[in-house]
């Protein structure tokens, strides 16, 4: 119900805009904005039992504030790509496709620590692209190369599309070139 108290706020009688305003002098917004606060907190105490309802700000654990669209789940390929995307761990792939190696000769190789080296091995094992064999106190790394395979395959199969879109995008700038050719000619 509309009166004609000024402070009265949208949110309390529901109808157009507040009749105050932030400059009003003695605090009236700020007392009315106190006053509807208070008004919404009585009305959802009073009424939230009753439907059996929650009003939370933030979600609850475990709870997710996005929803998946069903994408294309794969933790093996998305743990191969992770590992491959990185220099150093394409460098320690490329030196064991040439042979095994112990831990400590592949980390002479690079301007990093062998701590550092350790974690990219690591991440290697964990996308089972390197294997490790322990003789006496040497750890020796292995190529496995099987992980890259699905990732090939997966590749190649979107290679089409990417062919596809090239091959039309060449015909159209020929065509372009030539029709540009014979305006002016003309």
């Amino acid at each position: 119900m509309r009166t004609n108290d000024p402070r009265q706020t949208d949110w309390e009688t529901g109808y157009g805009r507040s009749s105050t305003s932030q400059a009003d002098a003695g605090g009236t917004f700020t007392s009315s904005c106190v006053a509807a606060a208070a008004e919404r907190d009585r009305l959802l105490t009073s009424v939230a039992p009753r439907l059996q309802f929650k009003i939370a700000l933030t979600p609850a654990a475990g709870d997710l504030i996005f929803t998946l669209m069903g994408e294309y789940k794969n933790a093996r390929l998305d743990e191969v790509f992770a590992a491959i995307s990185d220099g150093t761990r394409r460098a320690i792939l490329a030196r064991l496709a040439q042979s095994d190696a112990r831990v400590t000769e592949l980390a002479s190789a690079f301007p990093i620590s062998l701590n550092s080296t350790s974690k990219h091995i690591r991440l290697l094992e964990r996308a089972g692209l390197v294997t490790r064999s322990v003789k006496g106190r040497d750890h020796v790394l292995s190529l496995n190369a099987g992980p890259m395979e699905e990732a090939s395959e997966w590749m190649q199969y979107y290679r089409g599309f990417w062919a596809d879109g090239l091959a039309a995008l060449e015909k159209f700038v020929i065509n372009k070139r030539k029709a540009d050719k014979r305006r002016s000619k003309q």
